[in-house]
């Protein structure tokens, strides 16, 4: 994926041209186009895409390295990254008509890169600073990392203006060598950051890389920049830039759209799909900057029938080659995630359905350059080309989401594609470079693709968009080797007993995810009285009831910031076990701030490693997470997905969990709904838990309208083993009935 360069409108190269040398030029500069090898058109040719190919891979692996919440947000970084990139006023497509065969003089040149360094100054000290503080209010993204993302994206365009100067002066090498730099800073520089700092080591080589590049490439102090030449340009470069920028703003739309419509995991498996078709859009636009200029060559000669029919069929071939290259990947998709990113699992119907959308924007974008270039009137030909794109767009990804979740807002963009292509076209018409019957015939060759790809999709494709498991729960043949229904409730009393009030530490509150709830433990003496009456658990006709209740008036907080009473059972003092299936009937409460769960933790101590066989948010009962908290990469590793369902407050439904010693299963009354690979570290035994939790970083802090004393009530837990395994604990025989 390229940033900033080559930029969104070259001009022709020109090989006929002389490749001056002249002092005009960086030392930098000259160093790097010393090889004559540079000044054939080849090189730029061929190994601009192998670059792209190499940024890709970059992009491909992000997935492989990140977990999904963390890859939603390097996806967000990674268009803050290309907005500040493309973000250079329309400078670029004002050096295409101004120096293009060295009509203007060198001055012309200087005063477009000061141009540029003054728009990367003033657009980084201007957009910084609110980026970090809307990303420091929603926490949607570290502000560091956005900060670190739009400096790599200004310095990237300030260093980007000598590319496209020497571009249309006609000075090969130098063009060649300097683009290449730039793109390589997007291959192994950007691996190796993300590998050894993650997303902030990401983008801190990329802001150090670009940083450097403007000061090599394009050095600042040459001269004092005159306030009215660089008002001058700038007013003949910004309606260039509004349609080029526009269009631009397009190809990332559905990734900030889906930030807004989905879950932070949810949005990761949308964006992990997202990325991928705009790394194969990034580099089918390489190689279009190879070939259009030629078409727009030929379109400045006026209207020609010949050309608009060789226009047609070049449109039409591009499509039938990213049909056939979709076609070929829609039946691989699943066993490429469940081989490759299997932490990624549930995207692969949303990525498949993106697929089938980059075949229209694909198009689009092999003949949008012409279209910008040639517009007569840039902003009011954007808004006819790409309005009715983006209303598509989010019309249809609102309705997708509400539909079937993040597979929906995919097939939303594949309606959105179509559109971009209908309007692309039309504007193409409005030229004179495509007849109305020739444009029609191209539409309707996208249309019947996606229509084709559709139903590919449906019987070759990923089902669903979560993954599934075959087989009953508990599967025939596996022992029940713990359960307890709750006709009592048997509190661990010394030497005998099934559930621990608290955890094995005696800890009753859990102060890094900042819980206001203290957990009340019934037993005689443990608590002081107004802390301990009334308890937290109740036992009636339809089992256990964890209460949660605000601290009762007069009560001394047993914790700063405690202001509730709750529950919690553990059974790390009874049982324990490794592999299995786990599964707890409940009906879950609702409000915000309420937290109720059932996990599992390691009897060795220490975290992770943790299985969160359910969670769920008061506020958010349409729904729950299934959770995996391991280490990978010599960090913290999370593998998450949200259940959508009915209302999971309105009665008791059974979460289960089967864990194996390759794949872990989830469950939701029988049904599997979310799966994983058992990663390294969950070879060990594990105890249960349950609890009700109150406030905290993730559900918030409850408000007036949060009713209690607040229920978690449990029917009955049960776990069920293998053949051939036996329950590790310290008290395995002592099995509530």
């Amino acid at each position: 994926m390229i940033v900033a360069i080559p930029p969104a409108l070259p001009g022709p190269l020109a090989p006929t041209l002389p490749d001056p040398s002249g002092s005009s030029e960086p030392r930098a500069v000259r160093f790097l186009a010393a090889p004559a090898w540079l000044g054939h058109r080849a090189a730029y040719t061929i190994g601009s895409p192998i670059l792209s190919l190499l940024g890709a891979g970059t992009m491909v692996a992000a997935p492989w390295l990140l977990a999904p919440t963390a890859f939603g947000v390097f996806a967000l970084l990674s268009s803050l990254l290309q907005f500040a990139g493309k973000t250079d006023l329309g400078l670029s497509q004002l050096a295409d008509r101004e120096l293009c065969g060295g009509a203007a003089g060198p001055d012309r040149a200087q005063d477009i890169i000061r141009a540029r360094w003054a728009v990367g100054a003033a657009g980084f000290a201007l957009i910084a600073p609110a980026i970090m503080l809307c990303a420091w209010a929603t926490g949607r993204i570290p502000p560091l990392d956005a900060g670190l993302a739009l400096f790599a994206g200004f310095a990237g365009m300030v260093a980007g203006g000598p590319v496209t100067i020497d571009r249309a002066l006609g000075r090969i090498r130098s063009f060649t060598a300097a683009a290449l730099l730039l793109q390589a800073g997007m291959t192994a520089p950007r691996f190796l950051g993300l590998l050894v700092g993650g997303v902030t080591g990401s983008f801190a080589v990329l802001a150090a890389w670009f940083g450097l590049a403007a000061l090599l490439l394009a050095p600042p102090g040459r001269g004092r920049p005159d306030a009215a030449p660089l008002l001058s340009i700038l007013r003949a470069a910004l309606p260039l830039f509004a349609f080029s920028w526009i269009w631009f703003v397009y190809l990332l739309a559905n990734r900030w759209l889906s930030s807004l419509l989905s879950e932070p995991v949810e949005f990761g498996l949308f964006a992990f799909g997202a990325n991928l078709g705009f790394t194969a859009i990034g580099i089918l636009m390489t190689v279009a900057q190879v070939r259009y200029p030629a078409v727009l060559a030929g379109a400045r000669q006026g209207p020609c029938p010949r050309r608009a029919a060789a226009l047609a069929r070049e449109v039409v071939l591009v499509a039938l080659g990213l049909g056939g290259a979709v076609a070929c990947a829609i039946p691989l998709i699943a066993s490429i995630v469940e081989r490759v990113f299997p932490h990624y699992r549930g995207g692969e119907l949303a990525a498949a359905v993106l697929a089938i959308s980059c075949i229209p924007v694909g198009m689009a974008a092999w003949i949008m350059p012409v279209v910008v270039a040639l517009a007569r009137s840039p902003m009011p030909e954007a808004v006819r080309t790409l309005g009715g794109a983006f209303a598509v767009l989010g019309f249809g990804m609102v309705l997708g989401q509400a539909w079937s979740g993040i597979a929906g807002q995919a097939w939303g963009c594949v309606a959105g594609s179509l559109a971009l292509l209908a309007g692309t076209l039309a504007a193409l018409t409005r030229l004179g470079l495509l007849g109305r019957r020739g444009a029609a015939g191209v539409l309707a060759v996208a249309a019947v693709e996606c229509l084709l790809l559709a139903g590919l999709v449906a019987l070759a494709g990923p089902r669903s968009s979560v993954p599934t498991a075959a087989g009953t729960v508990p599967p025939e043949g596996w022992r029940l080797a713990f359960e307890d229904r709750f006709e009592t409730l048997n509190l661990w009393q010394g030497g005998g007993g099934t559930w621990q009030p608290s955890y094995p530490s005696g800890g009753r509150t859990n102060a890094t995810n900042r819980e206001l709830q203290y957990y009340a433990d019934p037993r005689q003496g443990r608590d002081p009285p107004e802390l301990g009456r009334p308890g937290p658990f109740r036992v009636g006709a339809d089992g256990l009831a964890i209460v949660a209740r605000p601290l009762p008036p007069g009560a001394r907080p047993p914790f700063p910031g405690a202001a509730y009473t709750s529950g919690m059972l553990t059974s790390a003092r009874s049982f324990s076990f490794q592999y299995g299936y786990a599964e707890i009937e409940a009906q879950v409460p609702r409000g915000k701030g309420l937290w109720p769960a059932f996990w599992l933790l390691p009897t060795g101590g220490g975290w992770p490693p943790e299985i969160d066989v359910m969670e769920v948010l008061g506020d958010d009962t349409d729904g729950f997470w299934a959770t995996l908290h391991g280490r990978g990469g010599g960090g913290h590793r999370v593998t998450q997905g949200r259940v959508a369902a009915e209302d999971l407050s309105r009665g008791f439904h059974a979460y289960g969990v089967r864990w194996g010693a390759d794949r872990i299963v989830w469950y939701l009354d029988g049904r599997p709904v979310f799966s994983a690979p058992t990663p390294a570290d969950f070879h060990v035994p594990m105890y249960l838990l349950v609890n009700l939790a109150v406030g905290g970083g993730w559900p918030g802090a409850p408000d007036r309208d949060t009713p209690f004393p607040a229920e978690f009530r449990i029917r009955r837990i049960s776990v069920h083993l293998p053949p051939g395994t036996d329950p590790r604990g310290s008290a395995a025989a002592e099995v509530a009935r």
